[in-house]
């Protein structure tokens, strides 16, 4: 439950509502009464009797719950698990792949690092790279890669193909492939233009965000788990979204029966069942939103200068460093963070925007934002190098290595000097 947005935590509970008469929607201040008799006004006077004697009270407050949710396509995740059940698995070999499947983001990149998963099942890394590649085998292929080189080449060997040539260009020239360098590829591995020509048709067909069919099937809609508010003396107010993460009880009604010394044998082992069926979805309930909340406010107070300074006051924050702050797991953290959203001063932000790596103490996100500021002011008919960005970023107090350069250019998806040139 933790890992569902609030979107996909609605369809969850729209489920269990259908199943379960022991679950009931807690009414809020801001959600209207059920409408009395007396309000409506129908041709026939006994309208609303007949209705009444089909639908109670409890019948209508779910059903017009139920209307109200946002119904949507199969998301990655679910896709994956539903494939994962498929699989003839031991118990816990599921759960590790359960908890691989929790870390793939929406482009079907895995964003937690095997050693970590090893360490938390208490097995060899090698068991857990060899459930990894049974998941980078399922629909849609490619899933589950760590970076791009290894989700091409999942997709070039479910192929089949023979020729071996084009493995290689992709697992070593990725960079040429990037700039349109062909003819370099072609001196170093000796091949023909025909050859150079078949890889590209087939490059065209590979997906380098093999997930991305499953969050673009419909909007994606930022609906934020938590409201930042900032007083004018600076204080910072944190709440989780209560109007958009429905309060849930148990049916009093139904609780009589199950105490009723009149009701069936039968009729109290189901009502037995659901209550414990509703006991734990509702203890789940909480601590998802504790656990949300817990994380937000230590990121929020770590991460305050931001909302002072704006991207530039950003500090380097991982994993780790909240995981040591508040004793939670690593990737319980990831799970929590990973398509939630927090409405602020200064918009609506995921959460998994405040993390960032470092160089040298310095936030990789402010670093981004230097370049960014650099190659505005560029020449379009003299671009900047990587190594002369470098120069200009030490001169500002900044040192960053001309590789490191050019691997922050690339995640910005920003071209090489040569080929920004105009």
């Amino acid at each position: 439950m933790l890992q569902l947005p609030i979107t996909q935590l609605k369809e969850k509970l729209e489920a269990e509502f259908e199943e379960n008469p022991l679950l009931e929607i807690e009414q809020t201040e801001t959600e209207p009464p059920i409408p009395d008799e007396e309000q409506f006004e129908f041709e026939e006077e006994n309208a609303w009797e007949k209705r009444k004697e089909r639908f109670t009270s409890d019948d209508e407050k779910k059903r017009t719950y139920l209307e109200d949710l946002v119904t949507k396509p199969e998301t990655l995740h679910e896709h994956l698990i539903k494939q994962l059940h498929l699989q003839s698995l031991n118990t816990n070999t599921f759960l590790i792949g359960e908890e691989i499947i929790g870390n793939i983001d929406d482009n079907g990149y895995l964003k937690i690092d095997l050693n970590e998963l090893a360490e938390k099942f208490k097995i060899s890394v090698k068991k857990i790279e060899k459930i990894l590649n049974l998941i980078q085998q399922f629909d849609p292929i490619g899933v589950g890669a760590r970076n791009l080189k290894e989700c091409l080449v999942i997709q070039l060997n479910a192929r089949k193909l023979k020729d071996k040539i084009f493995e290689q260009i992709v697992e070593g020239f990725l960079e040429e492939l990037a700039s349109h360098d062909y003819e370099t590829i072609e001196k170093k591995l000796k091949i023909s233009d025909q050859k150079m020509t078949k890889f590209l048709e087939i490059l065209k067909t590979l997906d380098p965000k093999p997930g991305r069919n499953y969050t673009q099937m419909f909007p994606r809609y930022a609906i934020p788990e938590l409201f930042l508010e900032i007083n004018p003396e600076g204080i910072q107010v944190l709440k989780i979204n209560e109007k958009d993460i429905p309060k849930i009880k148990i049916n009093q009604h139904y609780l009589k029966l199950l105490k009723d010394p009149a009701t069936p044998s039968d009729t109290k082992k189901y009502l037995r069942e659901k209550m414990k069926t509703t006991k734990e979805l509702i203890q789940a309930l909480a601590q998802r939103n504790s656990t949300i909340l817990k994380i937000a406010t230590f990121i929020t107070e770590y991460q305050k200068d931001f909302f002072t300074s704006g991207k530039s006051g950003l500090k380097p924050l991982t994993l780790r460093v909240v995981s040591e702050s508040t004793g939670l797991d690593e990737s319980t953290i990831s799970r929590a963070v990973n398509g939630k959203y927090m409405e602020t001063p200064h918009g609506i932000i995921e959460l998994r925007e405040f993390f960032s790596s470092q160089v040298k103490g310095i936030s990789s996100k402010v670093i981004k934002e230097k370049i960014k500021d650099i190659l505005v002011d560029e020449n379009p008919k003299k671009p900047l190098s990587d190594n002369k960005i470098s120069e200009l970023l030490k001169k500002q107090g900044t040192e960053v290595a001309r590789r490191t350069v050019a691997k922050y250019r690339e995640e910005m998806k920003i071209l090489p000097a040569k080929l920004r040139r105009k």
